[in-house]
């Protein structure tokens, strides 16, 4: 599935359990700390604006950048994963 799909799929679930939840934006371990702090940011907040056009209550999401912190990835296939944003239950 496309990452709109999904995004739609998670829209759906948000907003049928009107449950406070969190987007935790991740980056690959390239590039300075603040960069990548930043970076995990903007990727968490466009996640949000998506979902907010999706229908999702902007006051039911928060953003939390972790940048690098939990990269893993050593090559451009595992830094690929690295960056994503994933979402937790409050």
């Amino acid at each position: 599935m496309h990452r709109a799909g999904v995004l739609a799929r998670d829209a759906e679930c948000l907003k049928k359990v009107s449950r406070p939840a969190q987007l935790i934006g991740h980056t690959d371990p390239r590039g300075t700390q603040e960069y990548n702090l930043a970076l995990s940011e903007r990727r968490a907040q466009s996640v949000r604006d998506h979902l907010g056009r999706l229908g999702v209550e902007g006051n039911q999401l928060s953003v939390l950048p972790r940048g690098s912190l939990d990269a893993k990835g050593t090559d451009e296939p595992s830094w690929a994963q690295d960056r994503r944003v994933d979402f937790a239950w409050k």
